[in-house]
Parts: C-alpha cells; structure tokens; sequence
C-alpha cells in the first residue's frame, strides 16, 4: 500500500524535533541533573562529591558537568587522558577567593595524571597564600588541550611544572584579569616544558604580570587577541626557544609600566634551549598608545649572536611602516 507523501512528512517532522532533544543528532550528551550534576559513566554525584567524581574516573573516562551554573568545587585529578567537559553551556568553577579552599593550596583542579581535555569551563576568584591561585595546575605529563575555557579574575590562569615530556594545547580561551599583582604571576605561566600552543582566544589586562609568559622550547600563539591593560608583557619567552607569533593583534596602553611587548630570553645568560629562534609574521598588528612609545621587540644579548630572526613587515599603529629596529 503506497502511503501519501504528507504522511512522511509528517511523521518525520514529529521525530527530528525529539532527536535534537535527546542529543543523538548533535552528537552531545544529555546534561546530569540539577541535584547531581557531576556525571561518570552512569554515576551521579552532588556539587559536594566533586573529588568523588574525579576519583570515579578511570583512565580514558569523561567528567561530565552540567552547564549553565557555577560550583564552589577543588580536586585533585589522578587519572590519565581524561576529558572533563560541561554540557548544556559553560560551567563555572569558582573559588570564591577564599585562600585555603583550592587543592593543596595550588588552584581548582590539581592535575597529576597524564595528560587531559578540559571544554567549555569557566575557572574565577582562585586565591592562595603563595600568589599563584591558579584555574588548573598541569604536574602530569603528556598532552593536556583546553578548548573553550575561560580563566578569570584569579592569580594565574594556568601553571605548570617543569617537565620537556608537557604539552600544552588551548584553544579559544580567554583569559581576564589575571595575576596578583606582584608581576610574579600571569595569565598563562609554562614552565620548562615541551610545547605551548596557543590557538584563538583572548587575553586581557594582566595584573602587572604577562599575560603569557612561556619557558617552553616551542611557543606558538596564532589569531590571539592580547590587551595588555596593566601586564607587564603582552608574551614574555624568558628562557628562548622556538617561538611563533602569527595573525595576533596586540596592544599596549599607558596602563602598563613595562615600555616593551615581547620579550625573548632575558632570563638566562646563555641558550637555555638547542633551538632558539624568533618568527613574528606579516600579519601580526600591533597598536601602541603608550606615549612614550617603548620597542616592540626586547631581546636578550646571547640573541643577537646565536639566534635565529624573522620578523616580517608587520602592521604597527595601521601601517606597515614599522618602528625603527623592529624588522631585521
């Protein structure tokens, strides 16, 4: 019997609608309930049972948080290649900025496994006695990415060990009016690791501290917004390495007592890395109104004799007419 044509159409337009609701055509979990919002497997814990829920994890295991609200939660993470995600919108984890409440007076989430993915989290108000209040503290080794996380209003958005086998991954994330304000702390603090790659995402208006400061043997940052406000550096890379600075607007205001944007390498005397080499692309546009005007570019001595330079001819205040010593 061949059914009319309305009569398909009809049926499916009852059944699309309930697919987007249970999440099977968006791909998206549904979200953990209200009084239970931490979800592994098919385990339910309350905002209370936070470390419980990391502990639930096994290796390879994904956190669910319900989106859409904030939690006054801290934990130690212990497993490896883990994925803590919010569904439902952005979840907030806040510290409140109370000193002794973050995990073993470090941040939110104390990171000992190996690697991890964290999506859609907001990290705010992390305080502790030591100035380096952090969102999350990466000790692990391995590949730790960020995606679509915000950092804000904390003593540092991140910070890690000092391990070569650490990457770190972040990928459209904001980060907001970081640092304690004892230039000490910054948006983003990388110890001697591996890699940091930063891809999209904003950082802003650090207090007197950098708003990423990178000790990595590679550093790259790629279609960045960095606002210095009140930091000290729009990227400090203390230590040198291989760094990449491509398709970033950066500005810098009288806000910031520090003339100069970036710097390379003036924490060490001599090569700390094999590799050390500086590439800022065509594409880059810098806007300056500190009046005075300081250099773009700070670069340690052992630099200028060892290293290797590519700064391309730049958008600096709406030309490409850079300022003097800013092209080699």
């Amino acid at each position: 019997m061949n059914r009319p044509r309305r009569f398909f159409l009809k049926r499916l337009s009852t059944l699309v609608p309930a697919l987007f609701v249970s999440g099977q055509v968006s791909g998206k979990p549904p979200e953990p309930p209200v009084a239970k919002p931490f979800q592994v497997g098919t385990q339910l814990f309350a905002t209370n049972e936070f470390q419980q829920a990391l502990d639930a994890l096994s290796d390879g295991g994904t956190l669910l948080i319900r989106g859409g609200a904030s939690y006054h939660v801290t934990g130690t993470l212990s497993r490896d290649n883990v994925t803590i995600t919010a569904v439902g919108g952005k979840a907030t984890l806040d510290g409140l900025m109370k000193q002794n409440f973050p995990t073993a007076g470090k941040g939110l989430i104390v990171q000992t496994g190996q690697a991890a993915t964290y999506e859609d989290l907001i990290f705010q108000n992390v305080r502790v006695p030591d100035d380096n209040g952090v969102g999350v503290r990466v000790e692990g080794v391995g590949a730790t990415t960020f995606r679509r996380c915000e950092f804000r209003d904390s003593q540092e958005g991140i910070l890690t060990d000092n391990n070569s086998n650490c990457q770190i991954v972040m990928v459209d994330c904001i980060g907001e009016n970081l640092g304690a304000g004892d230039g000490q702390s910054h948006g983003v603090y990388c110890g001697t690791i591996g890699s940091l790659t930063i891809t999209g995402g904003s950082w802003t208006d650090s207090n007197v501290g950098h708003l990423i400061k990178s000790r990595a043997a590679r550093t790259r940052i790629k279609n960045v917004q960095l606002v210095e406000g009140r930091a000290s550096r729009a990227v400090d890379v203390p230590n040198g390495g291989v760094v990449e600075i491509i398709g970033c607007t950066i500005e810098q205001s009288d806000a910031t007592n520090n003339p100069d944007i970036i710097g390379y390498g003036l924490e060490v005397g001599a090569p700390f890395w094999p590799e050390n080499s500086f590439t800022f692309a065509a594409n880059n546009e810098v806007t300056n109104t500190r009046n005075p005007p300081g250099p773009v570019f700070s670069y340690a001595n052992w630099f200028n004799s060892v290293g290797t330079k590519i700064v391309e001819h730049y958008t600096y205040n709406g030309s490409n007419v850079n300022p003097p010593g800013a092209t080699v």
